[in-house]
C-alpha cells in the first residue's frame, strides 16, 4: 500500500458482492449541466470517491416502527461461507463455528439497529492506505428518496472488517426500489484524512479588518477576487440592460493560477500582486549566530544532529559577519544569510534574531545553536498547532518572580527554542528591539527585577516574553519535556537523550558534548525511535 498511496483495495467476501464505481462530476446526467460546467465546488463533491450500488436488487417498504415488507429479485447465497470455509487451515487458531455458520453473513437486518433502519451487507471489505479512511455516506447531489444513508467514517487503514451499510427510511407506507446496476447508487465512500475527524480543530473569528498582515492578506484577496469576478466584463448578465456582468470562469481561472496540478497552493499566488505579505505553508528550521568559532562549532553540531533525523527540512542561518560562512553549512544543505550586526550599538547578540523577521515562511522552529537533537524535529510542527510554543522557565520562581511581572499572568519562558505559527515570529521580532530597549532602560518591576538578577543577560528572552503578553488574542503553550527540555543542573546530563531537543545553555555546551562523546554505546541505541537517519557506529554529537 504505501507504494500506492492514492489507491483503495477491495476485498470481496462474495461473488456478489456490492458493485464500486468511481464517482464523476455529472453524477451520471442527474447533475445541473450549469453547475458541471461552471462550478468547481459542485464537481469536485460530486465526483469525489466511489459510489456503491446495492449487492441485489431488492424492493424495501417501512411500514412503521421495526416493521418492514420487502420483495427480493435476486438471491444473495451463502457464496461467502463456502469461501471462508476453503480458505481456513487447520493452524489458524481461531473458531470459525462461532461466527462462520451455515448460512453465511446476515445480509439484512430490519430494525435492529433502531426503528426504520435496514442493514444490508455489502460483501466487500475496504482497505485504504496509512492516515486516510472513507466517509459512507448518501450519495452526493442526486435527487433525494424516501431513505438515506447513516453516515459514519470507516478507519480502513487498520479495520480490514466487511461493512454493512444502514439505510434510514423516513416515509412509512412508500416502496424504495434498490438495483445492483440502477441508478442513483446506494452511498458514496469518500476518501478523508484521519486528521479531519479526529485532531482537536479550532476555529477563531473576527470581523474582516486590515489590522494585521494576515486579516490585510485576507481582504486584499477577496477584493481582488471580486474584481476579477465582476469588474472583468465577464459573460454571464446580472442585470436586464446587462450593465452587471459575472465571469463564470474566474473559479477555475484562479484555482488553476493557485494550485496549477499540485495538492497544496503556491503561496506566491494566493497573496495578490502587490500584497507584502505572501506565506508559505513550509516547515522551516533557523538558527541565528556570529562567526565566533565556538558559536560556529556549536550550530554545525546542532545542524549535523538535526540531519540525521531529517534530510529534507529546509534550514536556514542567519550568519551575523562580514565573512563567508564555513563550506560545511552548504554541505548539510543549509541556506545561509549573511547579515549586519542589528543595534551594534548595545553590543547585545541576541536582539540579531530581529533579522528573523525577514522569513516568509509560515511555520518556522527557532534553535539556539547550544541545543543537540534526539529525534525529528518535524514531529514538533504537528504537534503543536498554537501561534506560539516554547519552554517554560522555572528557574525564575525561586529567584522572586512575580505573577504580575507580564501581562495577563503569562508564565516565563526561554528563547532558545521557539515554535511560531500563522507567521507570528514577524510580529515577534519586528517587535523584539523595541521590546529589547524597553527592558534595558525602562523602570518596570520587570525589568528591574531582570538588571538586578544578571545585568547584561537575559534582557532578549524576557523581551520576548512582554511581546508575548502583550499580543492581543495571541495562543500559546509550552512544550513538553519528552519533546523539549532545557538543562537546570548537571544531572540532567545523562537524560539529555530522551527529549527531541535539548537545550543545554552555552556554558553548559562543552560539558554535555564531552559527556556524549564517551557515551555513544549508551545513548545512541536509546535516541527516540523514527530516527530513520541514525547511525549506531557514530556518535550522535560530533
Amino acid at each position: 500500500m504505501a507504494t500506492e498511496p492514492f489507491q483503495m483495495k477491495v476485498w470481496r467476501c462474495h461473488p456478489q458482492s456490492a458493485p464500486i464505481v468511481r464517482a464523476e462530476k455529472t453524477c451520471h446526467g442527474f447533475a445541473n449541466e450549469s453547475g458541471v460546467k461552471w462550478c468547481g465546488p459542485f464537481t469536485s463533491a460530486n465526483k469525489s470517491g466511489w459510489w456503491l450500488f446495492p449487492p441485489v436488487d431488492i424492493d424495501i417498504c417501512w411500514k412503521g416502527g421495526k416493521e418492514f415488507e420487502h420483495r427480493l429479485h435476486t438471491p444473495f447465497d451463502d457464496s461467502d461461507y463456502h469461501l471462508v470455509r476453503q480458505l481456513l487451515l487447520p493452524s489458524d487458531q481461531v473458531d470459525p463455528d462461532r461466527w462462520s455458520i451455515p448460512g453465511g453473513r446476515t445480509k439484512f437486518s430490519w430494525g435492529a439497529v433502531e426503528d426504520g433502519v435496514v442493514q444490508m451487507w455489502t460483501g466487500c471489505i475496504f482497505e485504504t492506505p496509512p492516515g486516510w479512511c472513507l466517509h459512507i455516506r448518501s450519495p452526493v447531489n442526486f435527487p433525494p428518496r424516501s431513505c438515506y444513508v447513516m453516515e459514519g467514517v470507516l478507519e480502513t487503514d487498520w479495520m480490514q472488517y466487511d461493512i454493512w451499510t444502514n439505510l434510514v427510511f423516513t416515509k412509512p407506507g412508500e416502496w424504495v426500489e434498490l438495483r445492483w446496476e440502477g441508478w442513483p447508487p446506494l452511498a458514496q465512500l469518500i476518501p478523508v484524512r484521519r486528521e479531519g475527524f479526529q485532531e482537536k480543530w479550532e476555529h477563531t473569528e473576527e470581523i474582516l479588518n486590515r489590522d494585521t498582515p494576515e486579516a490585510n492578506r485576507v481582504f486584499e484577496y477577496w477584493c481582488e477576487y471580486n474584481n476579477k469576478k465582476f469588474g472583468s466584463g465577464g459573460k454571464q448578465n446580472l442585470s436586464p440592460d446587462g450593465k452587471l456582468k459575472k465571469d463564470s470562469t474566474t473559479y477555475h481561472r484562479e484555482r488553476h493560477r493557485c494550485l496549477g496540478k499540485e495538492m497544496e497552493p503556491d503561496a506566491e499566488q494566493i497573496a495578490p500582486h502587490g500584497c507584502p505579505y505572501h506565506r508559505t505553508k513550509t516547515n522551516t528550521v533557523v538558527y541565528c549566530v556570529n562567526d565566533k568559532p565556538l558559536y560556529v562549532q556549536m550550530a554545525l553540531n546542532s545542524i549535523r544532529m538535526l540531519r540525521k533525523y531529517n534530510q529534507s527540512i529546509p534550514v536556514k542561518l542567519f550568519y551575523i559577519s562580514d565573512q563567508p560562512a564555513s563550506q560545511e553549512f552548504a554541505d548539510l544543505n543549509v541556506e545561509v544569510l549573511i547579515r549586519p550586526w542589528y543595534m551594534p550599538e548595545y553590543k547585545y547578540f541576541s536582539v540579531n534574531k530581529a533579522h528573523l523577521r525577514e522569513l516568509p515562511e509560515d511555520s518556522v522552529l527557532y534553535l539556539d545553536a547550544d541545543t543537540f537533537i534526539f529525534g525529528d524535529v518535524g514531529e514538533l510542527f504537528d504537534r503543536y498547532r498554537t501561534d506560539f510554543t516554547a519552554v517554560e522557565n522555572s528557574w525564575v520562581y525561586s529567584q522572586g518572580w512575580n505573577e504580575d511581572f507580564l501581562p495577563n499572568k503569562v508564565k516565563p519562558f526561554n528563547a532558545g527554542v521557539q515554535l511560531f505559527h500563522g507567521g507570528y515570529h514577524r510580529t515577534m521580532f519586528e517587535r523584539l528591539p523595541d521590546a529589547f530597549v524597553r527592558m534595558t532602560k525602562e523602570e518596570s518591576p520587570l525589568a528591574s527585577w531582570v538588571r538586578a538578577y544578571h545585568n547584561g543577560c537575559l534582557r532578549e528572552e524576557f523581551a520576548c516574553c512582554v511581546i508575548a503578553a502583550e499580543s492581543e488574542g495571541i495562543r500559546y503553550e509550552y512544550f513538553k519535556k519528552p519533546d523539549v527540555y532545557n538543562i537546570q543542573r548537571k544531572e540532567d546530563v545523562p537524560g539529555c537523550h530522551e527529549s527531541i531537543i535539548f537545550h543545554s545553555y552555552t556554558k553548559q555546551w562543552e560539558m554535555v558534548n564531552k559527556w556524549l562523546q564517551t557515551r555513544r554505546k549508551v545513548v545512541w541505541p536509546r535516541a527516540r525511535s523514527g530516527s530513520s537517519n541514525q547511525n549506531p557506529s557514530e556518535s550522535p554529537a560530533e
